[in-house]
C-alpha cells in the first residue's frame, strides 16, 4: 500500500509538471518534458523508496502550477504542504511569497494591489515563521537546536569531552 502511494504521488507530480509546462510551451513539448523527467534515474529511484521526497515533490510541483496559473492562495497552501512534508519545503513557501509581492506590486490589473494577491504572501511567511518559531524557542528549551553556524557547538563539545571515561583512567 506505502509503495502505491508513493508511485501515486510521482503521478500526481508528473502530471502536474506537464499541465504547468502547457502554460509555456505546446502539448508535444511538454509531454516529452514529462517524460524526460519520469526517465530520470534520481525521480525512478526515489519513487521505488518510501519516504517523504514524493510527498514533498508532489506538493512542490503543485504549488508551482498553481503559480503559472496565478492561483495564489493555492499556490500557498501547497507550499506549506510541501514544508510540513518536509522541512526544504520552505523554499515553496518563499518562491509563493515573493511571486505574490512581485503580482502585488507590479502585476496586471488585475492582480495589482489586490488583497487576495497579498493574503498568498502573508499565508506563506506567516507558517514560516510559526514554524520556525516553534523549532528554535518552544520545541527547543534547551537551545542547543540553533548552534548551526561556524565554531558554534564548540562549547558543547568541551563538556562532554572534560570527564575522562573510566576505561582510560585505570591505563
Amino acid at each position: 500500500v506505502n509503495h502505491v502511494l508513493t508511485f501515486a504521488l510521482g503521478a500526481v507530480a508528473v502530471a502536474a509538471l506537464r499541465k504547468a509546462a502547457r502554460v509555456y510551451f505546446d502539448d508535444a513539448t511538454s509531454t516529452l518534458l514529462s517524460m524526460m523527467v519520469l526517465a530520470l534515474p534520481l525521480f525512478q529511484s526515489q519513487v521505488e523508496q518510501i519516504n517523504m521526497e514524493m510527498l514533498l515533490l508532489c506538493f512542490a510541483v503543485l504549488s508551482a502550477q498553481c503559480l503559472t496559473e496565478k492561483k495564489l492562495v493555492p499556490a500557498a497552501l501547497f507550499a506549506i504542504g510541501a514544508a510540513l512534508a518536509k522541512g526544504v519545503g520552505i523554499v515553496m513557501c518563499g518562491t509563493v511569497a515573493a511571486a505574490s509581492v512581485f503580482l502585488f506590486l507590479f502585476g496586471e490589473r488585475g492582480e495589482r494591489l489586490r488583497l487576495k494577491t497579498l493574503v498568498a504572501a502573508v499565508l506563506s511567511v506567516m507558517y514560516v515563521a510559526v514554524k520556525y518559531y516553534a523549532a528554535f524557542y518552544v520545541l527547543n528549551e534547551e537551545g542547543h537546536v540553533s548552534m548551526v553556524g561556524w565554531m558554534l557547538g564548540w562549547e558543547e563539545l568541551g563538556k562532554h569531552n572534560a570527564r575522562p571515561c573510566p576505561e582510560q583512567s585505570h591505563a
